[in-house]
């Protein structure tokens, strides 16, 4: 209504066609949305995005709009996805799939918001040295495409043996 989106909308739309690449190239496997890594990943991007696009939220809010993305993407219960990802990054039983999940966004969404640090630039060059075809360097859409195949598509295909 008169042009205004929500939080949730505006996160959603960026982590959407994520979600749809995966799903037409590879499809999701059975127990996609249950799973640590994935529920790190998309949580932590989820986070990176608020904080970027909205400044400092209160923790409900940030909360709110994660488990609302969340519910969203995958079409199944937010408040059971919340659960799941609070269980996954509970302070001193941090899954280590959750944690690598979170790990792998950080690489893809510093790099989007222009935030490169020094633990996802090995990412980066990695992404950018396999486009560059000629000496003429990618452009950030495809650099961006190709980490995301490399922190997310690859795990993907690792964690779930396809």
């Amino acid at each position: 209504m008169f042009g205004f989106k929500s939080k949730t909308d505006r996160v959603y739309e960026i982590l959407q066609p994520l979600v749809a690449v995966q799903t037409v190239q590879k499809g999701l496997p059975k127990g996609f949305w249950q799973h640590p890594f994935v529920l790190g990943y998309f949580s932590f991007f989820a986070r990176y995005l608020i904080e970027d696009m909205f400044g400092s939220v209160s923790p409900e809010v940030a909360g709110d709009v994660v488990s609302s993305t969340m519910q969203r993407l995958s079409n199944l219960n937010g408040l059971a996805i919340s659960e799941d990802i609070i269980r996954y990054s509970a302070p001193g039983s941090i899954h280590p799939d959750f944690d690598h999940g979170a790990d792998m966004a950080a690489v893809l969404a510093f790099y989007m918001l222009g935030k490169a640090t020094d633990s996802t630039l090995p990412y980066v060059n990695a992404a950018i040295a396999s486009l560059t075809v000629n000496g003429r360097r990618p452009d950030k859409g495809m650099v961006s495409s190709e980490i995301f195949r490399v922190t997310f598509q690859k795990e993907v295909d690792r964690l779930f043996g396809v």
